[in-house]
C-alpha cells in the first residue's frame, strides 16, 4: 500500500483532496468561452467574517450578476433552439435525398430503414453532438442564474438576522451567542451598541 505523507494512505490523501474538489462551469455563447468556479460565484462568508460594509456590497452586486447570467442564459437557450433547428433542417433534407438513392436498389423504401441509413451519416452525429453540447451549456448556465437568485436570498435572511442580533444585544439578549458575534461590545452605561473598529462601524436599528 502506498504511503503518503506523515504515514498516510494513499486512500486518506485522496480524501483530503476530495474536500478540495473545485466545480468549474464552462459556457461557451457564440465564439466567446466562459469559466466561472462555482464554489467562488456561490460564496458567501461564514457569519463571524461579516459586517455590514461586506453585506452590503455583496447585496448590492447580486442583482447585476442575476441579470448578466439570466442574459446568458437566454442566449444559451437561443443557441439550443437554433442547433436543434439545424438538425431538423439537415434529417428533412437527407431523408428526401436517402429515400431516392434507396429507391434505386430497392423495391420497396420504409420509414425504418431510411431512419437507419440517415443515422449513419457522420454529418447527423456532428448536427446531433451540437445539440447535446449547447443543451449541456444551456442547463449550466441555468443552474448558475439560480444560484445567483438563491445566493441574494440567503444574503437578505443573513442581513435580517445579524440586525435582529444587533437589537438584542442592546436588550442583554443574544440570538448568535458570544462565539459568533464575539467581536461585537455593548456598553451598557451609554445603553448602546459599539462596534470594533477593525470590524465596521456598526449595524442601523431601524
Amino acid at each position: 500500500m502506498i504511503k503518503g505523507k506523515k504515514g498516510k494512505t494513499q486512500e486518506e490523501n485522496q480524501d483530503k483532496n476530495d474536500e478540495k474538489f473545485e466545480v468549474k462551469i464552462d459556457v461557451n455563447i457564440g465564439d466567446k468561452k466562459i469559466t466561472e468556479d462555482l464554489e467562488d460565484a456561490l460564496y458567501i462568508p461564514t457569519v463571524d467574517k461579516l459586517n455590514s460594509t461586506i453585506l452590503a456590497n455583496m447585496m448590492a452586486s447580486i442583482p447585476s450578476l442575476h441579470a448578466r447570467w439570466n442574459f446568458i442564459y437566454n442566449e444559451a437557450v437561443y443557441e439550443y433552439d437554433m442547433s436543434k433547428t439545424r438538425l431538423e433542417v439537415w434529417e428533412s433534407n437527407a431523408e428526401k435525398k436517402i429515400r431516392e438513392e434507396l429507391k434505386k436498389i430497392e423495391s420497396r423504401v420504409t420509414d425504418k430503414m431510411v431512419e437507419g441509413t440517415k443515422k449513419m451519416d457522420p454529418e447527423f452525429k456532428r448536427y446531433s453532438k451540437d445539440v447535446v453540447l449547447a443543451k449541456r451549456n444551456m442547463n449550466h448556465i441555468k443552474a448558475l442564474a439560480n444560484g445567483f437568485g438563491e445566493k441574494g436570498e440567503k444574503i437578505v435572511s443573513i442581513a435580517s438576522l445579524l440586525k435582529m442580533e444587533m437589537e438584542n444585544l442592546g436588550k442583554g439578549k443574544n440570538v448568535l451567542g458570544k462565539k459568533e458575534y464575539g467581536h461585537i461590545k455593548y456598553d451598557k452605561k451609554e445603553e448602546k451598541i459599539k462596534s470594533d473598529p477593525d470590524i465596521n462601524d456598526g449595524w442601523p436599528t431601524d
